[in-house]
């Protein structure tokens, strides 16, 4: 997930301006390199939902240039101190499928 360690907790508005400017231009350019018919899904969680609202944005900003995006919620699911935080692959199985459904 970008955003994860972007240092987005604080909301700092400098950081966090730079970060969506910095991934609203990663999505312009794979949608430019991948053609129209390209979907993408962006995500948060579920380490931290610092930088939700940003990747919110972000997708508001790419559709309006009609680029195919969709947010990718992964908020709620588990991230376990066994696995330094990190989800693991219960919780990676539990992504897939609330993804698919």
């Amino acid at each position: 997930n970008l955003g994860t360690n972007d240092n987005l907790r604080g909301r700092n508005p400098t950081f966090v301006a730079a970060y969506s400017a910095t991934y609203l231009d990663l999505v312009k350019s794979a949608a430019a390199a991948y053609g129209e018919h390209t979907h993408f899904f962006l995500s948060c969680g579920p380490m931290s939902n610092a930088y939700c609202d940003a990747v919110l944005w972000i997708i508001r900003q790419a559709q309006a240039m009609g680029i195919k995006a969709t947010f990718l919620d992964h908020r709620g699911f588990r991230s376990p101190a066994r696995c330094c935080g990190h989800p693991g692959a219960d919780e990676d199985r539990q992504m897939a499928v609330s993804t698919v459904k």
